[in-house]
């Protein structure tokens, strides 16, 4: 036994309460120090989201007035050396770092334009709460404010992390990094999205759309949301909107719907006999960041209670399982129908995930693709074969992405290719079992929780002590989980400049709901386990 003990050492975790002697005990109800913490607590969420109102209103402001560089002077420091680089095809190492460069000169654009503001300057210190507040409160809440007056380093965590988001780092917590990294790679490619659109009947529809959002839209004309100059007037959360409005229609207060071009888009795609005769969707912009909070009604900061936490789960269930899961499980059937020359597979653990499902062993077609690297550039006549193998493997890493027409041509002699993967949408069949796909394990795991789902949880129990139920809702929820990780790779080379529009504009819709997977699963578990 000696050779199975005390051979590693064991973190264990001490846990000590402070129970107070009888004096004091007397003190601390009597003087309800303890009462006036819990409100306390209870107030500090609620000045948290007055503090949230105030940087949403802050970063409104500031953005309106911002203006992003545009032409290009030479400096590595405008939109036009941006869209310059990242519509280039197959860059060289220098033009990578190039864009980087670009977008790192963007990023700091903007966050400057942020940072040099007066009112950034107190917004993690003291006058903020007990000065700045309250500029931007209703009546009703000063008295949350007041509790605080004297209590202002409650908020040193929230600011540091609120502070996160004017980072000039490209992070996806911060704002800089929203703009430049995410939603000006969606304006690059609505605007070549949206020149196809010109060429079709739609173009037809387009004044019309224009009078309708006219008093919204700071250009004159639908033509010019769709220009690369326009793009610094779709900063702030209420110009993204109106961008958005413009793809994907409004609805006004008195009802009345104001179709938007995807919209279009679709009633003339529903007449087409093929997929090459459709027209690409638009891509809506995402929200700016706090903004997003708002976006998804059934996600809060944090559940309140099991039966929140169990509407939550329903109701993005009801969001996926008529059209984002059906349309999913469509495109990914008919995957060989569009243009896979120009829908790209990243070159990282996507390429080995695959290669297991398809042969059972990792490594095929990373392999196989360095033998047609090898032998498209041959080993020189006085080169060392380890220094041959060096030069293949960094031709191989320097591909950030390969076309799935190109994987399959390398694996051609294998009698498989990268689209039956997606066609099996996620069942793997081996000599033992044969397991049921993505959409199946959903459904049927929604059975095994649907009465769970639907029915009022009685207050008087706790969901996290049920284990059985836990189990079942942690499955149902893994295999949501599953299939966001089976498309995920389908989504990882977005920023190429010629990807297939007409599937990554259909692709794109459908990733932003399932992908809100994420945020949902991290908040039952935080519950569960808390």
């Amino acid at each position: 036994m000696k050779q199975f003990t005390n051979l590693y050492p064991v973190s264990k975790t001490l846990r000590f309460e402070l129970i107070p002697d009888k004096r004091t005990k007397e003190f601390l109800e009597s003087s309800d120090l303890i009462k006036a913490d819990e409100h306390r607590a209870e107030s500090y969420k609620l000045v948290k989201k007055i503090i949230d109102r105030y940087h949403k209103a802050f970063i409104e402001d500031v953005l309106s007035k911002t203006v992003l560089q545009y032409a290009n002077s030479g400096k590595l420091n405008s939109l036009e050396e941006l869209y310059a680089l990242y519509t280039k095809s197959n860059k060289t190492d220098n033009e990578k770092k190039a864009l980087e460069k670009v977008q790192e000169q963007l990023r700091k654009q903007i966050v400057e334009a942020l940072k040099d503001d007066d009112r950034f300057k107190r917004i993690d210190k003291k006058e903020l709460i007990r000065e700045d507040l309250l500029n931007v409160i209703e009546p009703e809440e000063r008295v949350l404010i007041d509790e605080f007056r004297d209590f202002t380093t409650y908020f040193t965590g929230f600011h540091e992390n609120r502070k996160n988001m004017y980072s000039v780092e490209a992070q996806s917590t911060a704002i800089a990094y929203r703009l430049i990294h995410e939603n000006l790679p969606k304006f690059i490619d609505n605007i070549f999205t949206f020149q196809k659109i010109l060429k079709s009947p739609i173009a037809d529809n387009l004044a019309i759309l224009y009078k309708d959002m006219e008093e919204y839209l700071n250009v004159a004309s639908i033509e010019e949301v769709f220009m690369l100059d326009n793009y610094t007037n779709v900063l702030t959360q209420s110009q993204i909107e109106v961008y958005n409005a413009v793809i994907g229609g409004r609805t006004q207060e008195d009802g009345t719907k104001i179709q938007g071009i995807n919209e279009y888009v679709n009633l003339y795609n529903q007449k087409q006999t093929t997929r090459e005769a459709r027209l690409p969707k638009l891509k809506p912009l995402f929200k700016q960041i706090l903004s997003e909070r708002e976006a998804v009604s059934w996600l809060p900061e944090e559940f309140e209670s099991d039966q929140k936490l169990l509407e939550a789960v329903n109701e993005f269930y009801s969001s996926l399982k008529n059209d984002v899961l059906v349309q999913l499980k469509e495109i990914l059937l008919n995957l060989n129908q569009y243009d896979l020359g120009h829908i790209y597979i990243p070159n990282n653990v996507s390429l080995t995930d695959i290669s297991q499902s398809l042969f059972g062993d990792w490594s095929i077609i990373k392999n196989s693709v360095i033998a047609k690297l090898k032998a498209e550039y041959p080993q020189k006549k006085n080169e060392k074969a380890d220094r041959y193998e060096e030069r293949i493997s960094k031709a191989f890493m320097s591909y950030d992405n390969f076309s799935i027409e190109f994987l399959n041509s390398c694996i051609s002699e294998l009698n498989k290719d990268v689209c039956s993967h997606f066609n099996s949408l996620g069942a793997v069949n081996n000599k033992y079992k044969q397991e049921e796909n993505l959409f199946l394990l959903i459904d049927n795991a929604y059975i095994e929780i649907k009465d769970l789902l639907e029915k009022e949880y009685p207050q008087s129990h706790n969901l996290s002590q049920d284990k059985a139920q836990v189990n079942r809702l942690k499955s149902f929820l893994d295999a949501i989980k599953s299939l966001q990780h089976f498309v995920k790779p389908l989504m990882g080379a977005v920023s190429e400049a010629d990807k297939d529009e007409r599937f990554y504009g259909e692709l794109t819709v459908l990733w932003e709901e399932l992908d809100k997977i994420t945020p949902l699963y991290n908040k039952v578990r935080n519950r569960m386990t808390r």
